[in-house]
């Protein structure tokens, strides 16, 4: 439970946001966000960002004279109160004060947030498509219209859709500056998951330009830190390096600890493949304070893992496995509080790789564990990267007939 508790409130760092009455609805409803395939503190982090952008909807059908103050106060508070279902009763049945096609869209889009928060994906994106229908220059309409595609699993929609709200005519009159730029993190972030990496760094790269000619520090550092791992994967290590310092220098600016330990670690893992141990290891540990200070524990569990594979190649045996069995430990209570499967498969990871630490029985075993989580959820990319590790894991114990089946 405590774990649970810092990951929620450790969200909030980021997004700038902290209200109780939020960590108590995530908390209520936390088996509804382990069914996704993205990232646990992101998903609960664009959900919180959903939540906050609800209301700011509700002000404007307001303020546009869509509904009267009345149904304004109720709505508004049946919203606080998280009570989705007496919202939809509610404005089935409103009477708008200015029925143009634009007051009936933003109504339409106001309904599909409160679906896509009610973890109604179907009637969200339906909602979301009959605003378009009604008010196709909105660059809202195909964010939100994206991100319910993306967590319905289809990513090519998800695609098209990003790209037909980047594309709206007249975007010189538009104020949607801040928007252009979430169209263009998620359309980066939905090709990174198809493997489209060529595409994902292009589009990251756009980010970057937009994010420097805007000054907004959030999307530069996202973009920075994205392309660094982009390029590494690549193995273009000192234009990852150069990338990693200049996300450092942002996130340091802003004093952002979350995202300054994130640098770090990741740095350090550049620096581990680059064959740079001594500097890897000096940031990595840079990395497990700062994320024991801001109670970020899965960042804690991966740079205290980077640190074992740093000792490990300095042959520092003994601390590579202190470090290595801290890991373990943390991603096991993450894992058995939450039940998130990709943290059973970093400890698998970790018992396959790290040298002073292999056990394929005990890699195998973490990813038996990760496949059934995954398999009952129906998380189908992370059952699939379950499979393939099962599969592997049986291949090196010489059971070739299991894993041909698998």
């Amino acid at each position: 439970f405590k774990c649970r508790i810092n990951i929620i409130y450790h969200i909030w760092i980021s997004i700038n946001y902290n209200k109780q009455n939020l960590v108590s609805h995530i908390q209520k409803n936390f088996s509804l966000f382990l069914k996704t395939n993205t990232e646990l503190s992101s998903f609960i982090g664009e959900y919180a960002t959903l939540y906050v952008e609800g209301f700011e909807t509700l002000v404007n059908l307001k303020k546009n004279n869509v509904i009267t103050s009345e149904d304004y106060g109720e709505i508004n508070k049946l919203l606080a109160d998280f009570k989705f279902a007496d919202i939809i009763n509610k404005t089935n049945y409103l009477t708008l004060k200015y029925n143009s096609n634009d007051g009936v869209a933003n109504k339409k889009y106001f309904e599909g947030i409160i679906f896509e928060l009610a973890f109604n994906y179907e009637l969200a994106r339906d909602y979301y498509l009959e605003a378009i229908k009604l008010n196709p220059h909105d660059i809202d309409y195909y964010a939100n219209l994206g991100g319910v595609y993306y967590k319905l699993y289809n990513f090519d929609k998800a695609i098209g859709i990003f790209e037909n709200g980047l594309n709206i005519p007249n975007l010189e009159n538009r104020k949607y500056k801040l928007d252009e730029m979430e169209l263009l993190y998620n359309l980066a972030k939905t090709y990174n998951t198809v493997g489209d990496f060529n595409k994902a760094s292009a589009t990251y790269t756009n980010l970057l330009i937009d994010s420097l000619e805007k000054n907004n520090d959030n999307y530069k550092w996202l973009s920075l830190y994205n392309l660094s791992m982009i390029e590494a994967n690549y193995g273009n290590y000192n234009t990852a390096i150069d990338y990693l310092k200049y996300a450092l220098n942002v996130a340091t600016k802003n004093k952002n600890q979350l995202q300054i330990a994130s640098s770090l670690n990741v740095l350090s893992k550049i620096q581990y493949k680059y064959g740079d141990y001594s500097r890897g290891v000096k940031n990595s540990l840079k990395a497990v304070k700062i994320s024991k200070q801001i109670s970020a524990m899965p960042l804690m569990a991966e740079s205290s893992y980077t640190t074992c594979l740093n000792y490990e190649y300095l042959g520092k045996v003994e601390l590579a496995k202190t470090y290595c069995a801290r890991a373990i430990k943390i991603n096991d209570t993450i894992a058995k509080t939450i039940g998130r499967p990709e943290y059973y498969m970093q400890n698998g990871n970790l018992y396959s790789f790290v040298g002073t630490m292999r056990d394929y029985n005990k890699a195998l075993q973490y990813y038996e564990q990760a496949y059934n989580i995954s398999n009952n959820f129906n998380l189908l990319i992370l059952k699939s990267a379950a499979l393939s590790g099962m599969s592997e894991f049986k291949n090196m114990l010489n059971d070739k007939d299991m894993a041909f089946k698998d």
